[in-house]
């Protein structure tokens, strides 16, 4: 069984989707998932499901528990205990194996990534993958929700800069700057990634569009009646010196020029390679003319 509640709150039994059933119903797995393998009494349900609960309410939170027996154990028999969402003393427990929730999946993989010994652009990649949207989409402005979808954004800021941060010491700039110019319009005052976007822009020999972005974080900040830090000026000075340490030295298995590797064997023109070679050492420009597919550019 899989819980999906990284974007609307999905539910997988042996591979397939299955129905949580109505917006109550639903509410409530998501209450239980956000408190798994923990007791949630009855009041808290009726407190998170309605802001004025009817008389009816402790009735309906027990027609929505049977809902949702139903929607995790299909096989159960009539009269068998259930096993995914049992009734305790201090309430109802929504039983969750670690590798059942893709956000402690998430949290996990974003945690392996701050170490050392992992390759962090595929393991933050693969979480990605199981980000799809907000947080408990179909309750993410429910009160009961607020706290855990704040607590699950905040890591994936994190781990996003943590992903751009690693492709733009390795000289992607081209793959930073395609999140990070959204990135800053969704997170004005978060001074990381307008130091992430202004880097990147630099990198990509844009360095009047670096100098402009520092501009529209200065006016953003100002906007919300602060300023920014000492290290985004400290920044922007650097890229006016055009700092030489902003751009990442090529790696020992990296080229020092911009002509592709070889990926296949060139055969014929022996006569022409040497007619080249014998002309390259005496003209700054040697031109190569001839029709298209004659193998000119190789």
């Amino acid at each position: 069984m899989d819980f999906h509640v990284l974007g609307p709150i999905r539910i997988v039994v042996d591979g397939a989707e299955v129905s949580p059933g109505p917006p109550k119903q639903v509410a409530l797995l998501a209450l239980l998932l956000i408190h798994p393998n923990e007791p949630v009494s009855a009041d808290r349900i009726i407190d998170a499901l309605w802001v004025d609960p009817p008389s009816s309410a402790a009735n309906l939170v027990q027609v929505y528990v049977s809902g949702l027996r139903t929607v995790l154990e299909p096989s159960r028999r009539p009269g068998e205990n259930p096993e995914r969402l049992v009734t305790t003393p201090a309430g109802y427990t929504l039983r969750v194996d670690h590798d059942e929730l893709d956000a402690w999946r998430f949290e996990h993989m974003v945690e392996a990534a701050s170490g050392h010994d992992v390759d962090r652009v595929d393991v933050l990649r693969s979480a990605m993958e199981l980000w799809r949207g907000r947080p408990f989409a179909d309750v993410a402005y429910e009160d009961f929700a607020a706290a855990e979808v704040r607590r699950l954004d905040e890591i994936h800021a994190r781990a996003e800069l943590m992903l751009n941060e690693t492709l733009l010491d390795a000289g992607e700039h081209q793959a930073v700057l395609e999140t990070a110019g959204s990135w800053v319009l969704e997170h004005p005052l978060r001074e990381e990634f307008w130091n992430l976007y202004m880097r990147a822009l630099y990198q990509a020999g844009r360095q009047p569009d670096a100098l402009r972005a520092y501009r529209s974080a200065v006016d953003a900040f100002a906007e919300a009646g602060i300023e920014p830090s000492p290290d985004l000026a400290a920044l922007e000075e650097r890229i006016l010196l055009r700092d030489p340490a902003l751009v990442p030295k090529p790696g020992p298995d990296v080229p020092d020029d911009n002509i592709p590797a070889n990926l296949s064997t060139f055969v014929g023109r022996e006569t022409e390679i040497e007619t080249i070679r014998s002309l390259l050492p005496r003209h700054r420009l040697v031109t190569l003319t001839g029709p298209g597919g004659i193998g000119k550019s190789r």
